[in-house]
């Protein structure tokens, strides 16, 4: 194994995967308990991308410092956060972000990284398919997931993301399936979710109900 790292990855795939593959890639190097730091969130917020900043400046215990985020989802915010943390590497620090779904990310935050999909990765149609097996009642359910309530401009921002993501992976489907009637109505209702007082909810309630 090359004994060198990158100053930073993006780890696609599931978080069990993701984190075999991290630990192997960091099994050849010796770090100090003080020099590594792991947190594991569902959503990777500004907040969160301002800490690992902060961070990163510390001075390192031992020779190498390492970073482990494992998220489900990192919002806009918090990928220009990190943006100048990608652009300025500190020497002998490097970061792994662990999240399902890289294509999501931003691609001037993809360009400063090394993007690793794990082996047991699935395909980017695979969460399509999961919510297209699922009853009327059940998809409904599913929607209330992504959507919450929130006056938090943040919060908001995220639940409009996990909407176009959602969206996207049944875009996907369907373009893959050359269902051009449903892709059509995909392509319509995701427009809508780019104007600011668009309800989510009933984007979404209502591809599912049609889909």
């Amino acid at each position: 194994m090359n004994e060198t790292l990158f100053h930073a990855y993006v780890i696609g795939g599931n978080r069990e995967d993701a984190r075999r593959h991290i630990t192997d890639t960091l099994a050849p190097f010796s770090v100090e308990k003080a020099d590594m730091y792991v947190t594991e969130c569902v959503s990777f917020g500004v907040e969160e991308a301002h800490t690992l900043r902060q961070w990163q400046m510390l001075r390192p215990a031992g020779v190498k410092k390492i970073c482990v985020v494992y998220s489900d989802f990192v919002t806009r915010e918090a990928q220009n956060a990190l943006l100048k943390t990608l652009e300025e590497p500190v020497e002998n620090t490097h970061i792994f972000l662990a999240t399902p779904k890289p294509h999501m990310l931003l691609g001037t935050l993809l360009s400063r990284v090394r993007v690793v999909r794990t082996v047991g990765s699935g395909s980017e149609t695979d969460d399509a398919e999961r919510f297209l097996a699922l009853s009327a009642r059940e998809r409904l359910e599913y929607v209330g997931e992504i959507v919450t309530k929130s006056d938090d401009e943040e919060a908001a921002a995220e639940v409009r993301e996990r909407a176009l993501s959602h969206l996207e992976s049944l875009e996907l489907y369907f373009y893959k399936k050359q269902n051009v009637a449903v892709l059509e109505k995909i392509l319509q209702f995701k427009k809508y979710l780019y104007h600011p007082g668009a309800s989510v909810k009933m984007i979404l309630e209502t591809i599912a109900l049609i889909a």
